[in-house]
């Protein structure tokens, strides 16, 4: 149940991007004529996202950060909605869809969501360990999280909370002396890889 509950999430994530982009965009030769605003909407980047994670493997908590934002674009539509359900379920729901819908509710929904998708990246990189064929969605999700990390500062903050708190651990006094080496490889691998592409031609 878990495995088509998985797929069946990811199709509707392409389904619902693919029409973010028909709505937006339409059907038509004119279309053809907008191809690179179309590839750089969010929805042409989530909906690339959606068709590679439903042809691969499921991969662990990948879901969870377009899960979150599902949770959070739904929030004004379920308070519009509470009003029909008993004065209890009332009561027990609508504060806490109220802080939702506020400002800290948006901030709590995004830090826990741009967090999440940098794990799922971390998450990744420890599968390709268990599994070499991962090294492929890896490499496809990381150039994923560089298109976010440039485009949402949502998740800046959240790459760099983590290396620090990451960077903080490895250097640790007790820590073996080759995990901090370890971790000073592969940041500077990251570093240069991002740079590489920043340096090339689109």
């Amino acid at each position: 149940i878990g495995f088509y509950s998985y797929k069946a999430v990811l199709v509707l994530g392409v389904v619902k991007h693919s029409a973010c982009i028909v709505r937006t965009y339409g059907i038509s030769r004119a279309a053809f004529g907008q191809l690179q605003r179309i590839m750089d909407d969010e929805n042409a980047h989530y909906l690339a996202l959606c068709v590679i994670l439903s042809i691969w493997r499921p991969i662990p908590f990948c879901i969870i950060p377009m899960a979150t934002y599902a949770v959070g674009s739904m929030v004004p539509d379920m308070l519009k909605k509470l009003d029909g359900f008993p004065a209890r379920v009332q009561a027990l729901i609508r504060p806490r869809l109220n802080h939702l819908a506020g400002e800290d509710g948006h901030m709590l929904i995004m830090a826990f969501a741009t967090t999440s998708e940098v794990m799922v990246a971390v998450t990744l990189i420890l599968s390709c360990i268990a599994n070499i064929r991962n090294v492929g969605v890896l490499i496809f999700y990381w150039n994923f999280l560089g298109w976010r990390y440039n485009k949402c500062q949502w998740t800046k903050h959240a790459v760099w909370a983590l290396h620090d708190k990451a960077r903080e651990l490895c250097h640790h006094k007790y820590a073996p002396k080759i995990l901090g080496l370890g971790f000073e490889k592969v940041r500077m691998m990251i570093t240069t890889y991002y740079a590489r592409r920043r340096s090339t031609p689109q």
